[in-house]
Parts: structure tokens; sequence; C-alpha cells
């Protein structure tokens, strides 16, 4: 099955004037290296990372500049990441390790005041811990405390009251932590900062009463009471069923109080049950005159609810459905109607919550993945989300060219400069021809380059900037579809080796048992982060046939850098690239993502 995806698919420089010319590093001076066939000062590691200002910054995969990588915010600074251990001899992982730096929670915040034991100084820039130096608290008989020195405010150890409960000062003496909560009906007492009876209480322990029409709590101890909750003119406080004393906290009844709504004295419907709030039932009498408290509802499992029951929560009040295109909030366990029309927007449910919402698209309008470029995406009915629709077939992407949302054929875009044969022109219908040749590259010796231009050798980069870090097994490589016959005299692939490794450099490509090697080169690398090379090859690439650029070797657990590409960077200028392959399935094209590789090629007959 495999191979019939890899059937329908067979089937199927110069100097810039500043810097001297080359082909390779080889041609470069010690501290330079070869891009786009020109030597270029090397300014830092390729792909290794550094902390500078409080980012990271990273090293681009030529070496030839750095750049702001990921912007810290808030409490985060870049930092090491001291803590890994990659299982090497001394001094091999140096390179490796440099360039593990990540955002991280700083220990301090950056150039505050902190302590350093009784050493008084501030915090590093970066936020990674105290500044050197700094004021010797002890020295003046004090303690370090905030980044400050400062006085004792208690003896270490000391036991101290604060409301009815028993505190402990800290270590330093200079803070106090929470020790002991006193037990119902008792408080701290100040002379023996311990938990004592109190001799008069005011009221009883955890009772709730009406007071100057606000609700009152008695505090554990009985010993002082304070205002729970301030009752409004429309809830007045009444005395309710709610449980009231800390000391039978099981008992319901009469004595308790709530802020309810008027009930006594107030005409209703005779005999009818409601709720006060969702626990408090009240019922009317059988003239209509008044009503009184009946019950309570006990429980998280139960509440009161539309009738006067208590039944089990069918909603929470907060909670809100849609109800076609309206909002319908929950009101004491039902959800009344009507709700509120959203008009032109739409309703958006989610959970247990539910709001107007513009919408994001049309629904029903087709669209193009912007990050898995073999999906065709789909606006679903309320215009709300973007959501899966079809899959084009290997060797094919998602196009919108035109306004037309489509699966097509990988190759270049009708009209636009290409490269077949290592003619130039521009690009046919069918997008794997020429319309008409302008250059005749082959005719000079000479290959087409991707800016559509003559020259006698090439290096180009398969994937872009936007990396994600990630682990295969063994094999992992790229496979593209040649349309003008090259040399292929160098590879290089972004890794990071944990520790020196041979890897062996390989070009494959389809056969009747799946994936057939044509060139093997073994070669021995160092630990550290970087695009590495195969050294020089001498590979035969003939247009027509689709090959596979790939690594193998002890890999297992190997970070690999790859990224979902979008179509542009697809298109070489020799070929087009169709997918990846690695892991535990070397035989199957993926054409989600690539992995950054660098290939140069050269004319045939050089």
């Amino acid at each position: 099955m495999a191979w019939l995806l890899w059937a329908a698919l067979a089937v199927g420089g110069c100097g810039d004037g500043d810097h001297p010319a080359c082909r390779s590093d080889a041609g470069c001076a010690k501290n330079q290296t070869c891009v786009d066939g020109s030597c270029k000062p090397v300014a830092c590691a390729p792909l290794t990372m550094e902390c500078r200002d409080g980012d990271v910054w990273r090293c681009n995969d030529t070496g030839t500049s750095a750049e702001l990588w990921v912007d810290c915010q808030g409490a985060e600074a870049c930092l090491e990441s001291r803590d890994i251990n990659w299982n090497c001899p001394p001094n091999t992982c140096a390179e490796t390790e440099s360039a593990l730096r990540s955002c991280r929670p700083t220990p301090c915040v950056p150039n505050q005041p902190v302590c350093d034991g009784e050493l008084s100084t501030t915090c590093e820039p970066d936020g990674s811990g105290p500044a050197p130096g700094g004021h010797d608290c002890a020295s003046d008989g004090q303690h370090c405390h905030s980044g400050a020195c400062s006085e004792r405010a208690c003896s270490p150890g000391e036991r101290l009251c604060i409301g009815d409960d028993v505190y402990l000062c800290t270590a330093d003496g200079v803070g106090v932590r929470f020790f002991h909560e006193c037990e119902v009906g008792t408080a701290c007492s100040a002379k023996s900062a311990s938990c004592e009876p109190v001799a008069s209480p005011v009221c009883a322990a955890g009772e709730r009463f009406c007071r100057n029409g606000d609700v009152y709590a008695c505090s554990r101890s009985g010993a002082a009471f304070a205002v729970a909750e301030h009752c409004s003119p429309e809830l007045p406080c009444h005395a309710s069923y709610r449980s009231h004393s800390y000391t039978d906290p099981d008992r319901y009844g009469p004595g308790g109080a709530d802020c309810l709504p008027p009930f006594e004295g107030v005409p209703c419907t005779p005999n009818e049950r409601r709720c006060l709030n969702r626990q408090i039932v009240a019922q009317c009498n059988q003239n209509g005159s008044s009503s009184a408290l009946v019950g309570n509802c006990t429980g998280d499992a139960f509440q009161c609810v539309w009738g006067g029951d208590c039944a089990s929560n069918a909603c929470s009040d907060g909670d809100a459905i849609c109800r076609g295109n309206e909002v319908v909030a929950c009101l004491q366990g039902r959800f009344p109607g009507p709700g509120v029309d959203c008009g032109d927007k739409v309703c958006s449910q989610e959970g247990n919550h539910a709001e107007c919402t513009s919408p994001i698209c049309t629904p029903g309008e087709l669209s193009c993945s912007d990050r898995i470029v073999d999906h065709v995406t789909r606006c679903n009915d309320l215009g709300l989300a973007i959501v899966y629709y079809e899959t084009c077939e290997i060797g094919s992407v998602c196009s919108d060219a035109g306004g037309d949302v489509h699966c097509e054929k990988l190759g270049c875009s009708a009209g636009d400069s290409a490269c077949f044969a290592n003619q130039l022109g521009p690009c046919g219908e069918d997008g794997l021809s020429l319309a008409s040749v302008t250059i005749d590259c082959a005719a000079n010796g000479q290959i087409c380059d991707s800016l559509g231009t003559c020259v006698s050798t090439v290096s180009e980069t398969l994937g872009g900037d936007d990396f994600t870090l990630t682990s295969f097994t063994s094999l992992a490589g790229n496979a593209v579809c040649v349309d003008s016959a090259r040399r292929l005299t160098e590879l290089q692939m972004a890794l990071s080796l944990p520790q020196p490794a041979t890897l062996t450099w390989l070009v494959l490509e389809p056969s009747a048992d799946g994936l057939r090697p044509i060139a093997s080169e073994d070669r021995q690398h160092p630990a550290g982060m970087n695009l590495f090379s195969s050294g020089p090859l001498d590979v035969l690439l003939e247009a027509g046939r689709c090959y596979v650029f790939a690594v193998d070797g002890p890999l297992e657990g190997t970070p690999l850098y790859f990224q979902e590409p979008p179509l542009l960077p697809r298109r070489l200028s020799f070929g087009h690239f169709i997918g990846s392959v690695g892991g535990n399935s070397e035989d199957y094209v993926d054409p989600r993502q690539v992995y950054l590789m660098r290939a140069t090629t050269a004319p045939v007959s050089r």
C-alpha cells in the first residue's frame, strides 16, 4: 500500500561583488561560510541560542546573523537549562548545552530588592538570582527581610495572638506565620498565647442574626460579631432556615438570617410555593395574603428550583445555553424563556457558557488550512469555526488561487518563472512544464537557480525558520521529485546530537519493495546542535524521478527540526518537495512536514 503512494509520484553560485564566490565552505576562509555562492562572515554557531537582555536569541542556519527568537514576558527571563544531562565526557557537550535556552520564571524580580541570606542586595537584571555583593545586615545586628535590613519584630519561635488564633514568629524574627486555629468557643489569650475558653461571650458561636437591617455573624469564639452581608431595601434581612451555629452545624430552622425578598404581608397565589434564594422555600397561605418560610434545601447536590421544590441541580445560576439564536440564562435550577436574541450575531455555546458572538467566516465557505497544507477546510454552519473538510491525495496540496479552493498537483504556478530541464521560462498550465523557453542554461553547461538566473552551482534550503523540535526513531529525510537533471554534491541537515555519532547520509528512490538506496556516505559527527554536512557527494538526479534525501543512524530520541510548511517553499530550482519520511513509517510520505535541510546541486556534465 505504501508503494502505491510512491508509484503515483514516480510516474509522473556566483559571488555578490562584496564577497568571494564559492561552491562550498571549503572554498571560504576559516571564519567564513558559503551562502548562496558567496563567502559570508560567520557571526555565530548555526542554530545555537543565547540569552541576551533577558530574551532568547537564535543564530540562523548559516551562522551569519542572530535574531530575537523568544521575547520573554512578565516574570520570565531567558535562563540556561542547567539540569540537562547529556551523558557525555567533559568539554564535549559545550556547544549543545550553550544552545539550550528558554523563558522560565525568574527566582526574583529583575532589579528589585532581594535577600541573599543576610545580605541585602538586588536581583540580577535578567532575574536569574541575587546580584553579588550587597550589605551584610548581620553586621548591624539586623536581619535581611524583603531585600532590606530590618529590626526583629518578634523573637524567633515566639507564639503570638492575631485575632482569635495563634501565630508563630518566623526564624528571622521579622514576620509571623499561622500556627493553630482555636476551637469553637475559645480564643487566643494574650497572657498564655494559647487557646482558652471565652469568659464572657457576647453571642452564640457562628450565629447569624439581623441587626440594623443587615446580616451579622458571630465569631467562632463568641467574643465578637461583625457584618456578614449588607442587605438592600429590595432584599431586607429576615430570620431564615440557614444553618446558624458552629456548635450545631446540622441544625436548620428559624434562627439564622439572610437577605431575602419580602414575603410577609405580601399578596401571593394561595398555597403557591416559591424560592426566596437557592436554599430557602416559602409558601403562600390559603387566602393569598402572606407567605411563610417552610423549608431549606440542604446539601451540595440540591437547590430550590421553580415551583418551590428541592431538587438536584438542573443548572446553576450563571449557566447559560443557546436556544435557537437566543442566550438563555439559568435561574434557580431552570432555563426559563425567553432569552436574549443575538440578532446579527450568533449564539455560541461552550460547556455551560453561552454568548452572542460575531461570525469569523461565511458558513459553508471552503478554505486552505494555514498549517496542514494538504487539508481543505470548511466554515461550520454557524460561521464560528474552521473545520476539516477534505484531504488532498499524495503529491497535491490545497490551493485557493483565483478564489477557487481545490486540491492542486505540486509544481509551479502558471505564468510564474520556473526551471525545467535546466531551462528558464514561464510555467505552463499543468504546473509541471514550461510554456516557452526564455533562457537555456543547459546550452551553456549551467543550471537554473531559484532566482531565475543561470549559475554553475546552487545551494537551496528546504523549509523556513519556524521550526519545532521533535524526536524520531532512526531514518529521517525529505522526498523531492526532480524536474531538472542535476548532480547532488552535498546535503546538510539540522540535528541536535547529544553525543558524537556516526550517521549514514542516504539518497534513496522508490522501488517495488519500498525505498532502495542508490548512494550512501558514512560520516562521524561531533555532539552539538548544527547544520551537519554529508561532505562531498556525487549523485546523478534524473529528471522525472523522485528521491529521498535522508540521514540514518543512532537517531532514536535525537531532536530533529521540522515545520509544517506553506505551499511556496515547496518549489526548488531542480524539482518540488512532496513530503518527508521518518520514524516507523519510512516508506510513507507525509506532506504535512519538512525537515530543515540544504541541498547543493551542479550541472550533470561537470
